[in-house]
């Protein structure tokens, strides 16, 4: 989540990806 500031869209996205994929 320290990623928000420099490209963290991506970043974001991939982190949301990662959680659903750990449920």
């Amino acid at each position: 989540m320290q990623a928000s500031l420099s490209g963290g869209s991506d970043q974001m996205a991939q982190n949301v990806i990662d959680i659903l994929k750990q449920e």
